[in-house]
């Protein structure tokens, strides 16, 4: 897989994970098919969730799987989803084919977004409204 630099990598991480009112860093990050989906590309036209879950954690685990299995209510209420696994891409096959086109799964195998957030091996969810602004 080729090296793209994560937007803003050179940002140094924050204390703690972001907080209402925080504008969310964009980033860079490769999905099941190893095609790098932005966030603030996908962003605009309405409120998007970004959920954090880490890979060999059982409960991000069941977490993932329900993110996955509402992804098309999300899709139906004008949501847009994101999960953010911190496995590889190729990790994301099964829950990419189940969530269809209603979630953008994509891998942070190094972590490096996780940090960004403040949230690195964290099950962590966050709402952002259509300017990256942290909403809850």
């Amino acid at each position: 897989m080729a090296s793209v630099p994560t937007f803003g990598a050179e940002a140094p991480a924050p204390s703690g994970p972001l907080e209402a009112g925080d504008r969310a860093p964009d980033f860079f990050l490769p999905d099941r098919r190893d095609v790098f989906v932005s966030l603030y590309d996908k962003i605009k036209g309405g409120p998007v969730v970004v959920a954090f879950l880490p890979d060999g954690d059982p409960a991000a685990a069941r977490e993932r799987a329900l993110f996955v299995a509402a992804a098309k209510h999300f899709q139906a209420a004008g949501a847009h989803l994101f999960l953010v696994a911190s496995g590889t891409p190729a990790a994301l096959a099964g829950d990419a084919a189940k969530a269809g086109e209603a979630a953008w799964l994509v891998a942070d195998s190094k972590g490096r977004v996780a940090r960004r957030y403040g949230v690195p091996g964290r099950a962590v969810a966050f709402v952002l409204d259509p300017n990256a602004r942290v909403r809850a």
